[in-house]
């Protein structure tokens, strides 16, 4: 195996554990939140995008299929921190948008987020972090042609 090859091998091999590591990272982090492990990344990306996102978006930026989020949803739903609309548009298409309680919940998590962001990147170059940033976007890029989500995979 050629240099190439081993370092696509290293890196491919400590994405899956580098994902589970920061999740649990997070989730030990924020256990004054009310809120489940599997909510907390929808709700802030519901969050980030200011609302009226779609649910097929949300689950394309998760990397599932919507049916997959539903449940999660609706427990969101469930404890009044998000609610789901129809489309003006698309009676057929969900939006997602957050209730006070769930802004004020993202807002909560968000400033937790950027304490727990600068420990971990600390000693870390922001040159490096731009070009990690660069491999990851290109990753996600290809991963999107080679392997799409499909409803149903």
């Amino acid at each position: 195996m050629g240099p190439p090859a081993r370092l696509q091998m290293q890196f491919t091999t400590l994405l899956p554990s580098t994902s589970r590591r920061w999740l649990r990272l997070l989730f030990a982090r924020i256990p004054d939140f009310d809120i489940t492990p599997a909510g907390v990344v929808p709700l802030i990306l519901v969050g980030r995008a200011g609302g009226g996102i779609a649910q097929i978006a949300l689950a394309e930026q998760l990397g599932v299929v919507e049916p997959s989020l539903v449940r999660t949803l609706a427990r969101l739903d469930e404890q009044g921190l998000l609610r789901r609309e129809p489309d003006p548009n698309d009676r057929r298409v969900r939006t997602l948008w957050l209730t006070d309680v769930g802004e004020a919940m993202v807002e909560g998590l968000e400033k937790r987020l950027v304490e727990i962001r600068a420990e971990l990147f600390e000693g870390i170059s922001t040159d490096d972090l731009k070009a990690a940033l660069r491999v990851h976007e290109a990753l996600v890029d290809r991963l999107a042609l080679l392997a799409p989500i499909r409803p149903g995979s």
